[in-house]
Order: structure tokens, then sequence, then C-alpha cells
């Protein structure tokens, strides 16, 4: 981008507009390190039909959250997940393949030892990630995309209902079937999560039992050898099935299942005989367990390919297997307060305390080794909300058996101060052990690494400023880590004996003049040091039309998306234990990415057209979010979304 001064003075010239913007929380679970405005604020959005459907989850069933069906908001014009979250993420350019941070956020909290596969999370539904609803009729919320041929396939299904006797069941149903635009590139990817709660007739007890399961099956081809040139050495787009690729036959499998139990009892209810609130005292138990496959294998490696480099100890073939079974226990013992529900019909506590007890026993299977170890963690979570303009939440666990000294310290507080805006605080220490990829890995049965690598201290301290009347909303953050963890440019496990610090700036703002819309966010960040390669500079930008036609029946939005970040150096990948790596030879440059749309509504479907990746028409090149994986050319998808509640 020549005049990149110019992008970002547009970008902030859109914070004089008066926007309207609407805010949602975060799931509950063990916290989140994002940036979010409590779900109560004040920030209201006329595309926003609500219905009389709220979400609750089995980790908190106190907390409720809204189930707003947005009219035509991103989660009907955009569909690949990387797009869908606070922060746009990186992935190999094939929807279902694994993703990465083009955002700094902090780290999800990991309670004892994890395998370390974690770029496959963003497609998955974990048992405690099982949405539970309080309402009164069947609900159900189905969503179907597809791209340019009918290998490339996305579909969701929602399902809530309630039953006579206080019992409801939930369902989340997740498939991606993409082929992918190079030879022999293809995600499959299933995530179902089916549980049903039931609450006794006089409160007293209520227990979610849920099974959830998810695989992955990838195709992996190493990216391509090179760009393809014409005879005078130019880069010429050509059709991707023609560009020769690095590996042929490499595939991976993972997959998990859960079993999950969680039930409470309630010594004294948070309900009097009047229906008054008063202190209610609980005792919960929680059973999880949880099995955890994966698998590499490439039985046919090219000969004269140097792609493996060190990692092909065998020229027959690479395998690398790894089996986890968790069996996990916590026992709790909370107490609350009920605050008056609000004009939403929301539930939350006024206020909160827990403390817990877990304990976790593992059994491992790297090929050919075994062992099982054990964990214990003291656990805590406290919510105080003296009136409704203030909220303070905070979460804690810490390692006494086998992660010993492994913690997390996280604090989260929101100050509604009217004119002055709504204001979020969030302080965040976390010290966590290696995942097993980190320090151990076995290859066809041999030994490759073993490490014995310090824990990796992250610190977080972050401020927003939401003020709704004129739809702006800043936030700051300073990240400082300590003993970083990554994978060099061979793919080998490394840790930093150098401190990494990554201060943040984030700039929200949508302008809204009849039915002309324009939304953008902005992200600054610099890491220090070469090792944490991310955008020094990140944008979004959706520009629409906006209104109804068709006799006020049909709500319709037309109009452009934009992505666009600076010059860094890409990721390398390797297949073999789903990583990104370091790499020093590909940066992208300033690249745009641009897309067009058409969505409308009529009742509770909707439609959408979408042309992705407009900019090789005019620039005829690749672009890339991995070194070595272009992301497909210009191509249309439609999808549709429907809701019934009856």
């Amino acid at each position: 981008m020549k005049h990149p001064v110019l992008h970002i003075a547009l970008v902030l010239a859109t914070l004089t507009a008066r926007p309207v913007v609407a805010q949602q929380g975060p799931p509950p679970g063990v916290g989140s390190g994002d940036i979010t405005f409590q779900p109560d604020s004040n920030a209201t959005d006329p595309s926003i039909d609500t219905s009389d459907i709220y979400v609750l989850y089995a980790e908190l069933p106190e907390q409720e959250y809204d189930f707003p069906d947005t009219l035509l908001g991103r989660d009907i014009t955009q569909y690949d997940p990387i797009r869908l979250g606070p922060f746009d993420r990186g992935h190999l350019g094939n929807l279902g393949s694994p993703s990465y941070r083009l955002i700094f956020t902090p780290g999800n909290p990991t309670m004892g030892f994890h395998l370390g596969y974690d770029g496959f999370d963003l497609y998955r539904v974990y048992a405690d990630q099982l949405a539970f609803y309080r309402l009164q009729q069947a609900m159900t919320k189905a969503y179907f995309s597809q791209g340019p041929t009918q290998e490339n396939t996305y579909f969701q299904l929602q399902f809530g209902r309630s039953f006579a006797n206080q019992t409801q069941l939930a369902l989340d149903y997740r498939r991606i079937n993409n082929e992918g635009a190079l030879f022999h590139q293809r995600a499959l990817d299933n995530a179902l999560a089916v549980g049903l709660r039931h609450e006794s007739a006089g409160k007293r007890y209520q227990f979610f039992a849920t099974f959830a399961t998810n695989s992955t099956e990838l195709q992996e081809n190493g990216g391509i050898t090179a760009e393809p040139t014409n005879s005078q050495g130019q880069v010429i787009l050509v059709s991707p099935l023609t560009i020769s690729v690095e590996l042929e036959s490499p595939e991976t499998r993972y997959a998990t299942r859960e079993l999950l139990w969680t039930h409470y009892l309630n010594l004294r209810t948070a309900q009097d005989t009047t229906g008054e609130n008063r202190r209610a005292l609980t005792v919960g138990h929680r059973l999880n367990y949880r099995t955890d496959v994966y698998k590499f294998y490439d039985d046919q490696p090219a000969a004269d390919s140097s792609f493996y480099g060190n990692f092909q100890v065998d020229s027959r073939g690479i395998r690398h297997y790894v089996e986890h079974r968790r069996l996990e226990n916590r026992f709790e013992l909370k107490t609350f307060t009920m605050a008056p529900t609000d004009s939403t019909g929301v539930r939350r506590p006024r206020d909160l305390l827990s403390v817990g007890l877990l304990h976790q026993w593992h059994w491992l299977q790297q090929e050919p080794v075994d062992s099982t170890f054990q964990a214990v963690f003291l656990t805590g979570r406290m919510i105080l909300q003296p009136v409704p303009r203030v909220r303070l939440e905070a979460y804690a666990h810490y390692g006494v058996l086998g992660n010993l000294g492994d913690y997390r310290l996280e604090g989260k507080l929101w100050l509604d101060l009217k004119k002055v805006g709504q204001w979020r605080f969030q302080a965040i220490s976390q010290l966590q052990s290696p995942s097993l990829l980190e320090q151990r890995l076995y290859l066809t049965q041999e030994l490759f690494w073993e490490n014995d690598f310090k824990k990796t201290l992250e610190t977080t301290l972050a401020a927003a400023l939401l003020l709704p009347d004129w739809g702006i909303e800043v936030e700051g953050r300073y990240n400082l880590i300590a003993n970083y963890l990554y994978f060099d440019s061979l793919g080998v496990a490394r840790q930093s004996g150098t401190a990494i610090s990554i201060p943040q700036l984030v700039a929200r703002a949508q302008l809204h003049l009849g039915v002309l819309h324009f939304e953008n966010e902005l992200t600054l960040q610099r890491p220090s040091g070469d090792l944490l390669r991310l955008p020094s500079l990140y944008s979004r930008h959706s520009l629409y039309l906006e209104g109804r036609i068709f006799r006020q029946v049909m709500l319709a939005r037309l109009g452009f998306d934009l992505r666009l970040h600076s010059d860094f150096l890409l990721p390398g990948y390797q297949p073999i234990f789903s990583q990104y790596i370091l790499q020093e030879e590909q940066s992208t440059g300033w690249q745009p990415l641009v897309d067009a749309f058409f969505a409308f509504k009529v009742k509770k479907f909707r439609f959408f057209l979408r042309v992705e990746n407009l900019a090789p028409l005019l620039t005829t090149r690749y672009y890339y979010l991995a070194a070595g994986y272009p992301i497909a050319q210009t191509g249309v998808r439609f999808g549709l979304s429907w809701q019934f509640v009856d």
C-alpha cells in the first residue's frame, strides 16, 4: 500500500460519526481474554430482533445471556469462523484448516496437561461450550452455505426444547466439507454436542448431562512449490489444480470425545417461599471423561523431496500418533444472590463467590511409550455487582499437584458512567506449563526431541471505552510474555530467554447516514523482537446500503468488505503436528482482501450471496495468510439461515 497514512486517517475520521453499536458478552467458562462489553450495556442496535430465548451454560447456570437474532449481521454475511470472532485469524486459505492469531490475544486458560493441537479449536464444540436455553417453545436455527462446488459446504444446526417436567434438550452440530482449490487439499470437520438439563420442581437440584464428539480429517499438501510464471518470468494466475504442490499423500486425523456430568444441590435456594431473592448456598460436582486421538501419516513421501528434512527418520514414511485420556472430578461450593431481572429478561447473579477443588487423572500413549500422571488444582470465582452500573468479575486457579505452580488470575471491571461512557478494565496473569508437543515429540516410534522448558508467563493489562451515543469503542492493551515458546524455521520447538512486549490499540466505529453504513475496525500492534510475527496494522471495513424493499417486507443489504494488513513475515506450516512455524522467505507486503456481498431477510429467513477475493482480477497476484498456501482466487459463495420457534 503506497499511502498507509491516508488509510489510517480515513479510519480515524470515522470516529467522529454517530453510529449505533451493539455488544455482547462472552460465554461463561474459565475466562476469556477478549475485551468485550457487558451484555447489559445500554447500547442498542435496531437490527436486533429479540425473542424470549436466553442462553446459559453448565459451568455457571446462574448467568444468562441474550439469544439475539441479528437481522443481517456478520453471522450471515460472513461464514468462515476465522472472521467471526472479536478479531480475524489466519489459516491455510482453506475453510476448516488449522488457524492462528493475526491479532495477539492472551492464551486461553488451560488447567493441567494439554496436547498442544489448538489450531483446530475454532471449529469444535466441547462439552462445556454447549449452550442450553431457557425458552417456552422449541427453537431450531439452521445455517447452510456452499462455495463454487458441492464439495465446498458448511452446515450448522442449533436446537433447544423445553419439556413440561423442567427438562431441556440442547443440540449443536457443525459440519465443514471443504475441498481446497489446490491438489490434495481438503478439510472435513464434524462437531456435535448434545445435552440434557433437568431442574427439580423445588429448584433444589439440577443436572446437565452432555456428550460431545469432534473430528477433523485433513488432506495435506505442504503448500505450493512455486508461483507459476510465464516465459518472461512474470507471475500469472492459473487454475489452482495445475499448480505443483510439495506433498501428494499425507493426511491428518484428530478426534475428541467427551462425557460431561455437572450437577448442583442447593442447600439454600435463591428464592424464599414468597419468591423474593435471597442468598443461596450450593454444592456442585462435575465429572468429565475425554479422549483425544491425533494421527498424522505419510506412507508415500517423495524420494526426492526435502520438505520433511530431519523429521523423516524412516525412508518408508512418517507417522505421528498420540492418544490421551483424561478423567476429571471437580467439587465446588458457592454462594450467590440473584439480581433483579432487567428489562431484557436476562437473569444474572448480583454477587457470587465459589471455591473448588479439581483432580485430573491422565493416561497418555505416544508410540511407543505409555504413561499415567495426576494433577490437582484449586479454583475460585467471584462476581460482585453492588449497583447496576458497576460489575466486577474475578477468576483464579492454582496447581498444587502435578502442575505445581501453574496459575491464572483474571479480573474484569465494568463501569457505566452514562455520558462519560462505559468503561472496562481487565488484568490477566497466567503461568502455564508447556504442552506435550513442545516438551516431547515421537516420530515413527522414535524420540525426536525431549525438552525441559520453563513455564510461560503471560501478563495482560487492558482498558476499553465505549461511547454508545457516538458508537465509538476504543481499547488499549499491554501484553508481556516471558519464556515464550515457538517453533523455529526447521519446525523445532524452542523457548526464548527474552521477554516479549506487545502494546496494542484497537478502534471501532460505524457510520450510519440513512441507508448508507460504514463499519470500521483498526488494530495497531508492535511486538518487540522478531519471534512473534504479526502485522503492525490490521483493519477491516464494511461499506454497504441497507433498507427495506418490496413494501417493507424484505430487509436487504448490498456492499463490500475490505480487510487490509501491513507487511509481515508469514508463518510457515508443519503438517506433521499441525503447527505454524517461523519462516524467513515469504512476506505479504500491504495486502488488501476485497469481497462483494448481497444479503436479505424475510421474517426468520436470511440469505447471502458473496463474491470473494476480488483483488486478483485487478492485480494478477496471489494472496496469502500462510507461506506457500495461496488464498482461493475469485469465487462465488451463497448461504441461507432460518430460525423456527414453535
